[in-house]
């Protein structure tokens, strides 16, 4: 009961309730603890400023109070975590998750560099030598763009305009776009002919370089341009073995076709500027097609100019298109000596040695023996018992060889200068002759002349040989000598008279027919 001064009395002596025992009530600071009502009370010994101290209120000291206490590596008195002491009472740290004003960009309580907040508790950056998760390629700490990490922190790439040491040549790129300039192609190495990249902005149309070495191809000249005949660059991989093409266009020279191909008379293609007339492929002179008379063609020389003429009746035999060609002695249709060429220069008519029997004919073997050779007649019985004079004359030189001869009224004879001997002809009813005889000689004939039946043959080795065509026999040899030619001297008073003329010993010698 409380009496008097008292203010208060539970009626114990417990000073750790709300009333002393002095019967005082218990107040913060009275050195009672007061269960329930107060966590500590040192009396006098409480301290607000005094680290473990029991706090003027009578609280235990604790994180927050503005007293660091054991324990406690600071205390500010606040819950605010951006000041240097957290509301833990732990000092503020990189990576303790808040971040500190004016000493932390950025605290994001962990360690890891890859994402905002390094572990610095700056932000990341690119330069800061960490990548950034999705917001960096690359981050190599270094403003160097010549790496494989720009200072953008875009990883190196053909066309980001910065030339990569060890892997680019150059880097003419914009935007990060790979671009191409005179001196830099598109995969960023330097432009060079030959290279095998053909770049339109350094003059090139093509580049078939091979290791780096301009090489030429069918197609691309060797300085990297599109190879054309009349480009003035030989290329002789498209074929061309000259080029004398004028401001690109192809141009004939004397040495050159308008094709690109050395100019040679007899390549077919006809070259003004090196003087052709013409050129059909060859350097042979042709001659005209049988039968024209006249005709251009191309010579050897390549100009065009009068061709020869091969016609029938020329005297020249044209094995293409004739059998024969006696030029003007055609179309003789009786037996002859020799073979005879009729009209048209494609057939011979029948002659002795042929191997038929014509109607002037006792044998014919057709063997062309020589004189004097044993021929068998067909009838079987021998050439002197048939009188086949066939066989003494089938080997004989043909007439139109024999170039001088004399006519007599009734007989014609003709002297043979390339065998040695007189063919002597009989005149027929009809304007035709046939073989009569002949006469054999002891050299080669050079001239006849005939009078009273006598025949005087001059020769290169006798002489003078005087022949009496009535019997075939030899009537006399005057002189001697190489005499080529003859001449009777008519209707004067010498007409009997006859000139031998010597060539070699420049004499003229003067005979008497009559004697």
């Amino acid at each position: 009961m409380v009496e008097g001064d008292e203010a208060c009395d539970d009626g114990n002596q417990n000073n750790n309730d709300a009333c002393l025992n002095t019967c005082i009530a218990a107040t913060c600071g009275d050195g009672y603890l007061n269960h329930g009502v107060e966590e500590c009370d040192k009396g006098n010994a409480n301290f607000d400023s005094v680290g473990d101290a029991c706090r003027t209120n009578c609280t235990l000291p604790s994180c927050g109070d503005g007293t660091k206490d054991s324990g406690e590596s600071c205390d500010d008195g606040n819950t605010d975590n951006t000041d240097a002491c957290l509301d833990t009472c732990a000092e503020a740290t990189c990576g303790d998750g808040f971040i500190e004003t004016d000493a932390e960009a950025c605290d994001d309580g962990n360690t890891d560099n890859t994402d905002a907040c390094l572990n610095t508790c700056e932000e990341a950056i690119c330069g800061d030598a960490y990548v950034q998760v999705d917001v960096e390629e690359c981050d190599d700490g270094n403003t160097d763009n010549t790496d494989a990490c720009l200072s953008t922190c875009d990883e190196a790439i053909c066309g980001d305009g910065h030339t990569q040491t060890g892997q680019e040549e150059c880097d003419d790129g914009n935007d990060s776009v790979a671009a191409q300039s005179a001196e830099c192609n598109i995969d960023c190495t330097l432009s060079a002919c030959g290279d095998g990249k053909t770049n339109s902005d350094a003059g090139e149309e093509c580049d078939d370089g091979v290791d780096g070495v301009a090489t030429q191809s069918a197609e691309c000249n060797i300085d990297c341009t599109l190879s054309v005949c009349g480009d003035e660059k030989t290329n002789t991989a498209s074929g061309e073995t000259c080029d004398d093409g004028v401001d690109g266009v192809a141009t004939q020279s004397a040495e050159c076709n308008i094709d690109c191909t050395l100019s040679v008379c007899g390549d077919e293609k006809t070259n003004t500027a090196s003087g052709e007339t013409c050129d059909d492929g060859n350097t042979i002179t042709e001659t005209c097609n049988y039968a024209l008379t006249s005709c251009e063609v191309c010579d050897a020389n390549c100009q065009t100019v009068a061709g020869a003429t091969s016609l029938c009746g020329d005297g020249v035999l044209d094995s293409a298109n004739e059998t024969c060609d006696r030029g003007s002695a055609l179309s003789y249709e009786e037996w002859a000596l020799e073979p005879y060429c009729q009209a048209g220069c494609q057939n011979h008519a029948p002659y002795c040695g042929d191997g038929s029997l014509h109607n002037r004919e006792t044998c014919d073997s057709g063997e062309g023996l020589g004189i004097g050779s044993e021929i068998t007649c067909p009838s079987g019985q021998s050439c002197d018992e048939c009188e086949c004079r066939c066989s003494h004359y089938a080997s004989l030189s043909p007439l139109y060889y024999i170039s001088s001869g004399v006519f007599s009224e009734s007989d014609i004879y003709l002297g043979d200068h390339a065998k040695t001997g007189l063919f002597v002809f009989e005149r027929l009813t009809d304007g035709k002759s046939r073989l009569d005889r002949h006469i054999e000689t002891s050299a080669p004939i050079k001239d006849i002349q005939i009078a009273n039946n006598l025949a005087y043959v001059a020769d290169s080795v006798v002489g003078l040989q005087i022949i009496d065509l009535n019997d075939d026999s030899l009537k006399g040899n005057l002189g001697s000598g190489s005499g080529t030619h003859l001449a009777l001297i008519p209707n004067t008073e010498n007409a009997n008279r006859l000139v031998l003329i010597d060539d070699v010993a420049e004499t003229l010698t003067l005979y008497d027919t009559s004697d």
